[in-house]
């Protein structure tokens, strides 16, 4: 594994702890309670009264995270690396 490939799985298990850390939350109302509502994205200890982890919408966003994970390594290995520009070299000739 080069560096580029390091730094994309860096950022993918950031991405993933993140995803975890702050997952979606649907919180019922108090007027229809049968009827969940998107709260946002609360941290994992800390959701709102009568809210609920939607683990529908946490199973796509960890889903989307692995399946582009290896697109973003492969596209970070595939940029050439910079080679420096080419000198000419000038030769003074006496006649």
């Amino acid at each position: 594994m080069n560096r580029n490939q390091g730094i994309a799985l860096a950022i993918g298990v950031a991405n993933l702890l993140l995803i975890t850390l702050f997952p979606p939350v649907d919180q019922y109302s108090i007027a229809a309670s049968n009827i969940p509502v998107f709260a946002g994205f609360h941290f994992i200890t800390q959701r709102p009264p009568l809210g609920i982890v939607n683990a529908d919408l946490l199973t796509i966003e960890i889903i989307v995270v692995l399946v582009n994970l290896p697109s973003l390594a492969a596209a970070r290995r595939q940029v050439p690396q910079r080679q420096p520009p080419k000198r000419i070299a000038v030769v003074h000739r006496r006649m």
